[in-house]
C-alpha cells in the first residue's frame, strides 16, 4: 500500500510541474482525477500580452502579429541562432521567428523588405492572437 501512496505522490508532483491541465488514471477500482484552475494559464497570457503591446503608428512602421495563439521561439531549435535580432536587415518572405500552437512549428515571415527595429517578446513567452511581436522598418522604395 505504501508503494501506491509513491506512485500517486509522484503523479501528482509530475502534473503540477507540467503545462497539462487536466490529468485521469484509472486502474482497477482506482481513480485519480486532477485538474488546474484555468487562471494560471491566463496570468502567464496577460503578462505576455503587456510584454508586447506597445503601440507606435508611423507610415513606414510594419507590425509583426501573431497569427495565432503560441509560443514564440526566436531561433529554430534550441541552441541555434536566433533568426532574427534587432538591427538586421530582412527580406520580403524571410523567417523571423517560430510560433509553436498544438505541438505544430509556424514560421512567422516577414512581409516587406526592412530593419527589424524591435522585438516585442522573448524567447519562449505565451503570446495571444493578433500579439505584436516585433517591428520592422520597412526600405522606403
Amino acid at each position: 500500500m505504501e508503494k501506491f501512496f509513491e506512485i500517486t505522490e509522484k503523479l501528482v508532483k509530475l502534473f503540477e510541474n507540467s503545462q497539462c491541465s487536466s490529468f485521469n488514471v484509472s486502474f482497477e477500482d482506482f481513480s485519480l482525477d486532477l485538474k488546474k484552475e484555468a487562471s494560471e494559464v491566463v496570468q502567464r497570457a496577460q503578462v505576455a500580452e503587456n510584454k508586447g503591446q506597445k503601440e507606435e503608428v508611423e507610415d513606414n512602421l510594419v507590425n509583426i502579429k501573431a497569427p495565432i495563439v503560441g509560443v514564440f521561439y526566436s531561433a529554430s531549435s534550441p541552441g541555434e541562432k536566433n533568426l532574427a535580432l534587432v538591427g538586421d536587415y530582412v527580406k520580403k518572405g524571410d523567417t523571423l521567428c517560430i510560433l509553436e500552437s498544438m505541438k505544430i512549428m509556424n514560421e512567422i515571415k516577414s512581409p516587406c523588405d526592412g530593419i527589424v527595429v524591435e522585438i516585442c517578446c522573448e524567447n519562449e513567452d505565451f503570446v495571444e492572437y493578433d500579439q505584436v511581436l516585433m517591428k520592422i522598418e520597412k526600405n522606403s522604395e
